[in-house]
């Protein structure tokens, strides 16, 4: 159980969760060492799961809204010896008016909320006038196959290579050959090293890639950048040098293949005195430590800026490390960040990417990936599916675009303001909240057990959009 309580309160349960002052949501587990083992448990005690997590929807609690279980069902665990909690929590405390009945505060131009509602609009996170949209068409690199939407005239392929990295004394030909693929492509001559841009008019040329090295570079935050070389007939499983860059004396880290956090992604973070440690993040979360798999091969420092190049195999060493392969992903999103002291912790600032492979030996074609976009420098991404598995891409709901959408999760992110510009009645009543938590449990009986385990699933509002 969890009770929260407003500001300036005593321990009074009739506080609890009061949405006058605030909305909360958590995602709540419970966890025991992996290894954890009593000799002479009988099996059905020693299979038992070692974590479990509770989540509670947004404003489950002032609906009261059921919470229980089946008879003879419980959620087990074996001996827990740590807890975690994720809130989320918008503060939608209206100063100006007393406690007795609800009456929303300000609220922004883009709230949904009707008129008299019994909530306040912000916690349906409405993309206020703070918000920055970038919206753009993005070109992608390809190392395999041919372009699904291919790029449609010469001026248009030479700034598309230049924007997925193309050194930029690059040379720029338009040409009729049935040696290079058709359309955009980028050819490093193995001579000189020296990138030729080509827009081939020749309808019938050839497949793109071929070759075995890679490389890419790219920035998803000032201050940190990445390089990535790959070389897939080196060593048994590929070799993959990851070449890091970011401030001395703090953390700093990344995240692949992931556009957020919520992605749970593969990190490695350096800490301040240039040590390195791998992660599996989790959502909004730091997640675990995973087992090192990679090597040092340099790390120094030069005018304040930390230079560390690191050496592992292209496939990952678990199933929780990421597994390098530009034959079939020409191209990956990435998060980085940087922290505001030399240990690892909550990030000061970050930033997302994608970082787009070229081939060394081989041909790297330029494609058209259409309109996308971010949202305060975060890219936009939304997995609306059609019927049968959801409905908003045949309602054209306004959420699956980034030109269309008005409000939810991506315009609701960690200390954004959810009002606009000119408001901003209270900036010096700061309410602080204090969490509070109790534990109500049953011993498990394995002689004659009570319960079996109650295996909780859920299918994400249309289907994770």
């Amino acid at each position: 159980g969890s009770d929260q309580f407003g500001p300036g309160s005593s321990d009074d349960p009739t506080e609890y969760l009061d949405t006058a002052f605030s909305n909360l949501y958590t995602h709540t587990a419970f966890y025991a060492p992996e290894d954890i083992h009593v000799e002479g448990d009988p099996p059905s005690v020693q299979n038992m799961p070692k974590s479990q997590l509770f989540s509670e929807g947004n404003g489950g609690e002032f609906r009261k809204s059921f919470h229980g279980y089946p008879k003879g069902y419980a959620q087990l665990i074996y001996s827990p010896n740590a807890f975690h909690i994720t809130p989320m929590q918008i503060d939608t405390h209206n100063r100006d008016h007393p406690r007795a009945d609800f009456v929303a505060g300000p609220l922004p131009k883009a709230s949904q909320a009707p008129p008299n509602a019994s909530y306040s609009g912000i916690l349906e996170c409405p993309c206020t006038d703070r918000i920055k949209k970038d919206i753009h068409t993005v070109y992608s690199a390809l190392t395999k196959g041919g372009c699904s939407v291919p790029v449609a005239n010469a001026s248009e392929c030479y700034a598309a290579a230049f924007s997925i990295g193309t050194p930029s004394n690059a040379t720029k030909q338009t040409v009729s050959e049935k040696s290079i693929p058709s359309g955009c492509s980028v050819i490093r001559s193995p001579e000189d090293a020296v990138s030729s841009i080509y827009f081939n008019t020749e309808t019938h040329g050839t497949s793109c890639g071929g070759g075995s090295e890679y490389s890419g570079q790219a920035s998803a935050l000032k201050g940190v950048s990445m390089q990535l070389d790959l070389n897939s007939k080196q060593g048994a499983h590929g070799q993959a040098f990851i070449t890091m860059t970011g401030p001395d004396g703090v953390w700093f880290g990344v995240g692949f293949n992931a556009s957020a956090m919520e992605d749970l992604p593969y990190a490695i973070i350096v800490n301040g005195s240039g040590e390195v440690m791998e992660r599996k993040l989790a959502n909004h979360d730091a997640g675990n430590e995973i087992s090192s798999s990679v090597s040092i091969v340099s790390n120094t420092v030069v005018k304040g800026v930390r230079t560390i190049v690191l050496k592992r195999d292209m496939k990952g060493m678990t199933a929780d490390h990421y597994s390098f392969n530009p034959d079939t992903e020409s191209s990956m999103p990435f998060i980085s960040a940087i922290g505001s002291g030399p240990a690892f912790a909550y990030h000061k600032f970050k930033g997302a990417a994608t970082l787009s492979f070229a081939a060394l030996d081989g041909a790297t074609c330029v494609c058209n990936s259409g309109v996308q976009g971010s949202i305060n420098g975060i890219p936009f991404h939304k997995d609306c599916w059609d019927e049968p598995k959801g409905d908003l891409i045949r309602q054209k709901n306004p959420t699956c675009w980034v030109d269309t959408y008005v409000g939810g999760l991506h315009c609701c992110h960690h200390s954004w303001i959810l009002l606009d510009q000119d408001q901003n009645p209270w900036e010096d009543q700061v309410d602080e909240y204090h969490m509070k938590f109790r534990f109500w449990f049953q011993e498990y009986d394995p002689v004659a057990p009570k319960h079996q385990d109650l295996a909780r699933v859920h299918w994400q509002t249309e289907a994770m959009s």
